[in-house]
């Protein structure tokens, strides 16, 4: 990695890892046994300068209400993740663009700094997401409505087809005074 406070040199080849419980996001992070991780108690800092003692298992059910929790070992260019919904694909886009924030940025020992750090990634990579949607989006969903007309359109048509083969059909038999042979050219 070079010299310089940022690099993206990581990117390419960052590691992600995806954890199925909480639990064990939780092991892998404190790097703790799961008989024992509900119960170690923590020191959490929180925003503001003050700090909370609390179990990890406490952790675990702020964890569980917030859908989506993780970290990044930028030493070891991996992000660690446990996630319960993948239907919000906003919430993971800012979650994993703070954490790349970390594997791409050089911490500078203060914590909170890093956080917010981290965030302002998070918050680029969110406002960029948003103007390119509102840039293709709009072509797409226009793309979309063309294609379902068009095929409302199809539809009719092969429906007024169907209603001219059964009026002729029809006609044919009584004309005919039987049934039509189908499937053969008349």
């Amino acid at each position: 990695m070079s010299d310089n406070k940022y690099s993206t040199e990581k990117l390419d080849t960052v590691k992600i890892v995806r954890h199925e419980t909480v639990k064990a996001i939780l092991c892998e992070h404190y790097n703790e046994p799961e008989d024992s991780i509900y119960s170690e108690e923590i020191t959490a800092d929180l925003f503001g300068g003050s700090s909370k003692k609390m179990t990890i298992g406490d952790q675990a059910k702020a964890i569980e209400g917030m859908g989506i929790w993780g970290f990044a070992r930028p030493d070891e260019n991996e992000i660690h993740y446990w996630i319960k919904d993948k239907n919000d694909r906003n919430h993971f886009l800012y979650f994993i663009s703070h954490e790349l924030g970390h594997i791409v940025g050089k911490e500078d020992g203060d914590d909170m700094h890093e956080e917010f750090r981290a965030n302002s990634y998070a918050d680029v990579a969110t406002k960029a997401t948003e103007i390119a949607d509102s840039i293709y989006s709009p072509s797409l969903l226009q793309e979309l409505t063309t294609l379902r007309e068009q095929n409302e359109k199809l539809k009719s048509e092969v429906q007024n087809d169907l209603t001219i083969i059964d009026h002729f059909s029809s006609e044919i038999t009584r004309l005919t005074g039987g049934t039509p042979n189908t499937g053969k050219r008349w």
